[in-house]
Formats: C-alpha cells, structure tokens, sequence
C-alpha cells in the first residue's frame, strides 16, 4: 500500500510540471505574437535600448602623435622589401622550398617591425591613458591616429597570410 501511494504521487508531480511547462510556451507564443501584429500596444525594440553615454577620448600627447607619423614616414622601406621578400619567396615556392621558406622567414621580420613599433605606440598611449576610462589604447589610436593606423595595418596586411605559409622549424 505505501509502495502505491509513492508511485501515485511521483506520477502526480510529473503531471504538474508537463502541465505548468506546457502553460508557459503557450504564453511565450502568444506574446511573440503580439509583438509581430501591427496594432499591438508592445513598445517597439528601440525605445527598449538603454542609450550609454559614452566619455569623449582622452587626449594623447604631441611627443606620441609625432612619434606615430614618424614611424608611418619612415616604415615604406620595410613595407617595400617586406613585400620584395614575399613576392620573391612566393616565386621560389614551387622551385626551392628552402628559399621559400627563408624569404618568407625574412619578410616576416620587416612586417613585425613595423607591427612591433606600432605596438610600442600604442603602449605609450596606454600608459597616458586616465584612471577609470572606458576607453582601450587601440581605440584612442585609431581616433586620433587613424590614418596613420591605417597605413600600418595596409604594410602588414600580409603578415597573417605569410605565417599560415611559414613551415614550423
């Protein structure tokens, strides 16, 4: 007789929670529905948006600008035999693997370089930056350095394709 009334009430619970989970999906469905008809009275998605005012970016000192359009100035010599080395290395690829893969080693020096320097850059921005800021050194670069930004990333937009072509030794 215990045995029974056990089992009854294990079967009774698994009753009520088909049936109480069973009343929520309807609800949610009905809601969703709601939303998508064009006289419902849900406010659209838009005017649910907290807005996040965000902080002006710091400013960054003159010695740092100077120093980052000095680099971008001066890193066409490592861009243009960074890319003599790679395009010479991509031609030996079928001929010489070896001279492929030293080319390719070469080249991928004078791209991080430039990528090192401008990481340097950034590096000092980070140590300007204010306490509490809800701006990262990347961001604060590329706003006030932006094209100088750019142009780094076009002198070493091959390194990543290069290190997929490099063997491990």
């Amino acid at each position: 007789m215990p045995m029974v009334v056990g089992i009854i009430a294990v079967v009774a619970v698994i009753a009520v929670v088909v049936v109480t989970s069973g009343k929520k999906s309807k609800k949610k469905e009905a809601w969703v529905s709601d939303e998508l008809t064009a006289d419902s009275n849900v406010p659209d998605q838009a005017s649910k948006k907290k807005v996040v005012q965000r902080s002006p970016p710091p400013e960054i000192s003159d010695e740092i600008i100077s120093t980052a359009r000095e680099l971008v100035a001066n890193l066409d010599a490592d861009r243009e035999k960074g890319n003599a080395l790679y395009d010479e290395g991509m031609a030996a690829k079928d001929k010489d693997p070896d001279l492929w893969q030293a080319k390719l080693r070469e080249a991928k020096d004078h791209f991080l370089k430039i990528r090192d320097a401008w990481n340097e850059i950034e590096g000092l921005i980070e140590a300007e930056l204010p306490m509490g800021t809800d701006w990262g050194a990347d961001e604060v670069a590329n706003h006030w350095l932006g094209k100088e930004a750019e142009k780094v990333n076009k002198a070493i937009e091959r390194l990543a394709y290069l290190k997929k072509q490099l063997r491990m030794n």
